[in-house]
């Protein structure tokens, strides 16, 4: 198996896994929040921040990576388009993330709770995220059947 192959298939595995653990921070971490009592809210997000690294951070960064190299290194039959379109996809969530998220996320466990306007405008945010991510999944799974069908 080339290089090429393997990067593809750690991009395609990543892309989605990222994706899900995106759906499940949109429908069920940050709904979780708000069952959280005040006097709880700043320990439970320390933890809930803690435990991002393995299933949020890493793999991103991995997709990433792979994602970036494989513009470079790439079966000859995969679209280097359909790869950068992937990336940019992919880029445009991380942004989303640090320059618009992370403020509100901020303000958010600022006030200790999980509810006004600041928590609604944080999961219109993340439904931003989920659908840059859901939209980059498509990409790679269409690269991966025009792979298959070469």
């Amino acid at each position: 198996m080339s290089p090429g192959i393997i990067l593809f298939v750690a991009l395609v595995a990543l892309t989605l896994f990222s994706n899900g653990v995106q759906a499940y921070i949109h429908y069920e971490a940050y709904p979780l929040f708000a069952y959280v009592g005040k006097a709880d809210f700043a320990a439970y997000i320390a933890e809930y921040e803690k435990r991002l690294t393995i299933p949020l951070l890493l793999p991103y960064g991995l997709t990433i990576l792979s994602n970036l190299i494989l513009i470079f290194v790439r079966p000859d039959k995969l679209s280097v388009v359909g790869v950068i379109i992937a990336l940019l996809l992919n880029l445009a969530l991380a942004a989303t993330t640090m320059l618009i998220a992370i403020p509100v996320y901020n303000r958010v466990k600022a006030a200790g709770q999980a509810a006004g306007e600041d928590m609604r405008q944080l999961m219109r945010i993340n439904l931003l995220r989920l659908l840059l991510s859901t939209a980059s999944s498509l990409v790679v799974l269409a690269l991966l059947v025009m792979l298959l069908s070469a």
